[in-house]
């Protein structure tokens, strides 16, 4: 949202929480351009790359880390460890912002996040939200 937008500090704050509740990185396989390897992936909606360019740290250190070269598979860049990609499947709280503005949430995940559900209800799982 324009009142609270994307920054390297808010990117910061979401790593320190991932690291100190032990949130797994994913591993590194020797596979470099595997999405994740080392560190965590965030998914942002195109909207919030606008944020992302306008605030003059992230802007900065992305281009310093050249990731110019992935922009054409949806990939922003990594800082941190982070990898960001851009996806219209982040969620989006339409209305919920002040003024009735819609808010772009950004998701941040680790290795483990997510898996596979058999639909079918063949097997037996068990959801856990953490």
């Amino acid at each position: 949202s324009s009142a609270n937008p994307l920054t390297l500090n808010l990117l910061r704050k979401a790593l320190i929480t991932l690291d100190a509740n032990n949130a797994h990185r994913f591993n590194s396989t020797g596979e470099n351009d595997k999405p994740g390897t080392g560190g965590y992936v965030a998914f942002v909606h195109p909207n919030v790359v606008f944020d992302i360019y306008n605030d003059p740290e992230l802007k900065a250190a992305l281009q310093q880390n050249s990731n110019n070269d992935k922009f054409w598979t949806g990939y922003i860049g990594s800082i941190y460890g982070i990898q960001i990609f851009q996806s219209t499947l982040a969620p989006v709280f339409a209305g919920a912002g002040s003024g009735g503005s819609n808010v772009y949430g950004t998701i941040l995940v680790g290795q483990n996040a997510f898996g596979v559900v058999d639909v079918a209800g063949r097997g037996k799982y068990e959801l856990i939200i953490k």
